[in-house]
């Protein structure tokens, strides 16, 4: 009689993140009692103990500065898309290239690479479903040599993690078994050319090899990210009330109205308080402008507005700090001044950064590495990704950086043995920052000068006969004759 063999997965619960999370927040909440629990900073404030997916995706489509955050630091990765090269600087492309640049024109990858980003930085994680032309069943790994067909990017919001790979020995251990998506219904001209169900769709357990999982900041669960707006999320209800209880104090204490005092020998019936009462709705609401009363002692009361830019710079401030984008980028301009320019550097090294520790590693890698694997494009020798300098001078800047190289070259040349310590190519590269196909330019026109100049130093001295040039030359005697130097 066989046994039966242990199973070596198991399924995820599915209220196990939702019961970590409920603890989290529990803790949390403790956390922000003060007194022996007699008073609630969160409660106090109107702040939430438990956030989730929902939270965010309607903070980002109503807040303002919620927007700013996601869009900002994705927008300006994806501006400027990077070149996969298998042979840097050669001009010949490879059939690796070639095929890479083909499905970048037909699925527009860049688009669903920004699109999946900003989803991921909205939620814990999100996915990008690759849709391939063998078949259609999705449970069952991509077939050798399939095509790409499209890429859909979806948040966690329609993502549903299946049981994970618990074998010690695998090579994929911890790593999901399936994922599905969560749809009422799914349809697609490609998926009805593949035979699929758009209806069957939803819920069913696709293998991971049709998904690409994006997840930022993980720490112990690495299937969980930290969503961007989480941490700066009080932050953005305190502008909220900021914003809105600056609008709502102008719109009361502009005009804050009026006040009538019946005079001491005055005498108002019912009559006189109704027309009165008529009379100051007309005024506040209306275009009356004169009030006629008699007995009647009306007084403006003061107006009573503040101004919230101190309040609502300080929450900017600590937003600012909790996502690394400089205030002037994060607020667009200051005074209508563009970013300073210790702004644009700190941005440029934190765009660079979100480049090689989150883009490179848990987009375009696995992504590209996908296809290699499937065999949807041929396999490279190795290839790198290659991004624009996104640390580009204006016309002034350049100009002073190119004064400053001049005056430093300058004194270099003018010191005695000053090659003897430093040798003129090391200078070039390691001070002046040339590279070395630019050394290597400055050495061939130095070597095409040098054998010019020595040419018209021949030719002056008189140990190089000229060319013929076929001209008429004046002789002493004013006569001119036809000179024949042509070389028998």
């Amino acid at each position: 009689m066989k046994k039966k063999k242990n199973k070596t997965t198991k399924r995820i619960v599915a209220n196990t993140e939702q019961s970590d999370r409920h603890t989290l927040a529990r803790i949390w909440g403790q956390s922000t009692q003060m007194y022996e629990g007699k008073r609630d900073i969160y409660k106090a404030l109107g702040y939430k103990d438990n956030l989730d997916y929902t939270d965010f995706k309607f903070m980002y489509k109503r807040q303002d500065i919620a927007g700013r955050i996601i869009n900002a630091p994705v927008d300006e990765v994806w501006k400027t898309p990077p070149a996969a090269l298998e042979k840097e600087g050669d001009q010949r492309e490879t059939p690796f290239e070639k095929a890479w640049d083909e499905i970048v024109k037909r699925v527009k990858i860049w688009k669903v690479f920004s699109r999946a980003d900003k989803m991921a930085c909205l939620g814990r994680y999100s996915v990008i479903f690759l849709g391939f032309d063998d078949g259609g069943d999705l449970s069952q790994p991509v077939k050798k040599g399939s095509k790409l067909l499209y890429a859909k990017p979806y948040s966690e919001d329609v993502v549903r993690v299946g049981d994970l790979d618990l074998r010690t020995k695998s090579p994929n251990f911890g790593e999901p078994l399936w994922y599905s998506l969560r749809f009422a219904s799914m349809s697609s001209p490609l998926m009805d050319e593949m035979g699929i169900d758009s209806g069957a769709v939803s819920g069913m357990k696709i293998h991971p090899d049709r998904i690409i999982y994006i997840a930022y900041d993980v720490m112990e669960n690495e299937h969980e990210g930290a969503p961007v707006l989480e941490r700066v999320f009080n932050r953005m209800m305190d502008l909220e009330l900021l914003a809105g209880g600056s609008a709502e104090m102008f719109w009361r204490g502009a005009r804050p109205g009026m006040v009538a005092k019946a005079e001491a020998d005055a005498y108002m019936g019912p009559e006189d308080v109704a027309d009165l009462e008529a009379q100051f709705d007309q005024y506040e609401n209306g275009l009356r402008r004169v009030l006629r009363v008699q007995g009647v002692d009306i007084k403006d009361l003061p107006p009573q507005v503040s101004s919230p830019k101190d309040h609502a710079d300080l929450q900017v401030s600590l937003i600012a700090a909790s996502t690394g984008i400089p205030q002037r980028v994060l607020m667009g301009s200051e005074r209508g001044e563009l970013a300073s320019t210790q702004d644009e550097e700190q941005w440029a090294k934190i765009i660079d950064k979100r480049r090689t520790e989150y883009v490179e590693p848990e987009i375009l890698t696995p992504f590209i590495e996908r296809l290699i694997a499937v065999g949807t494009i041929p396999t490279p020798k190795s290839y790198r990704w290659v991004w624009n300098d996104l640390r580009t001078l204006n016309e002034r800047d350049s100009a002073e950086v190119a004064r400053i190289k001049s005056e430093t070259l300058a004194r270099y040349t003018m010191v005695p043995g000053a090659e003897m310590v430093v040798p003129a190519d090391v200078f070039l590269e390691m001070f002046l920052g040339l590279n070395k196909g630019q050394i290597e330019y400055i050495r061939e026109q130095r070597k095409a000068q040098t054998e010019l100049t020595d040419e018209l130093v021949e030719i002056a001295v008189g140990k190089k006969e000229e060319p013929n040039t076929g001209q008429r030359e004046s002789t002493a005697d004013g006569m001119t004759k036809k000179q024949d130097k042509a070389v028998s």
